[in-house]
């Protein structure tokens, strides 16, 4: 026994002077960890929407500019390649990430990462942009950043929801976000209805919406600048949790085939809506013929998280850069 333990430990004395330490001791792979980021939509400094989704332009910047000087900013598929060789260098890396498929990701954001030479994904509802129209709840946004009142709806469990103090900044989003949360619950046709009573009660809906969605050509636009990995984010954007496992799958299937047709490309990860997945839709997603994954859980990337279920964390207008390098700094 005690020549075995000799002989074990002179094996990993050799293995460590031929091919260094994390070759003798194999087990260091597990400790890569990576921060994936999540975003919305930008905007440029002047086009001031006071909603926690939307950044602007100067912020963002110096936020990518600050990932530039301290981590190496790689591509979704260039993380799923590290994670899966188990990468044993001591290197800090980052991934960009956008949600819904905004106008904005092509005339704002890829200047900025163009001129920084960052790589990043963009997440896409194939529906809202085939169709043109603002997404539900920034029609409700919109409505709610006009209103100067109380809305009273009376088909909500919390009826009355109150904007007439025009709280700005973080104080009004909490106020927004309490009733997009409530929202998000109730199926689709009963919350177009809600929809329509709350923009009734805005006294300055007839603006037009600011957040619009890209149209297929900008898609193709944004695929073919290079820095961007097109990644789907369904069909409708319903939470794939709400709807039939047969709807939820004509979802997932039917993005991935009309990006591909936009752009020519294969379309290989996926975003779930709202962040809400199962194991089921996590097999659903991976039958598609998708390699991997993101969902909203506010984490870093780690060896111990499923491809199909990879953690983000998630960027706001309300985060200062101070705030932001904790979010990033703490995640390692």
């Amino acid at each position: 026994m005690i020549k075995r333990v000799q002989y074990s430990i002179r094996s990993k004395i050799r293995s460590l002077t031929r091919h260094g330490l994390s070759h003798a001791f194999p087990l260091v792979r597990g400790r890569i960890r990576i921060v994936v980021l999540m975003y919305h939509e930008v905007l440029e400094d002047d086009r001031d929407l006071d909603a926690w989704t939307v950044l602007r332009e100067s912020e963002f910047r110096k936020q990518m500019e600050y990932l530039k000087g301290h981590y190496d900013v790689v591509s979704l598929g260039a993380a799923r390649d590290l994670m899966k060789g188990g990468d044993r260098s001591r290197a800090k890396y980052a991934v960009v990430t956008f949600d819904d498929g905004y106008e904005g990701n092509r005339r704002v954001v890829l200047p900025v990462m163009v001129a920084l030479n960052l790589p990043f994904t963009v997440f896409c509802t194939t529906g809202s942009i085939e169709q043109g129209e603002p997404y539900w709840w920034d029609r409700v946004i919109h409505s709610a950043l006009s209103c100067r009142a109380r809305i009273t709806l009376t088909d909500m469990p919390r009826a009355t929801y109150n904007f007439e103090k025009r709280l700005s900044g973080e104080a009004g989003w909490n106020e927004i976000q309490r009733l997009l949360t409530d929202l998000k619950s109730i199926e689709r046709e009963r919350r177009e209805r809600i929809i329509r009573d709350i923009t009734r009660q805005s006294d300055e809906w007839h603006q037009s919406v600011p957040l619009r969605p890209m149209t297929p050509k900008q898609v193709r636009e944004l695929s073919d600048a290079g820095l961007a990995t097109i990644g789907a984010h369904s069909q409708t954007h319903d939470i794939l949790t709400q709807i039939t496992r047969e709807e939820a799958e004509d979802s997932i299937l039917r993005s991935k085939e009309k990006l591909e047709a936009w752009t020519g490309r294969r379309v290989d990860y996926f975003s779930y809506p709202n962040g809400d997945y199962s194991p089921a839709l996590m097999y659903a997603v991976k039958r598609a013929g998708f390699l991997a994954a993101v969902s909203t859980e506010e984490r870093t990337w780690t060896l111990k998280d499923d491809i199909y279920a990879i953690p983000r964390i998630g960027v706001g207008r309300f985060d200062s850069l101070a705030q932001f390098k904790t979010k990033v700094s703490c995640a390692n």
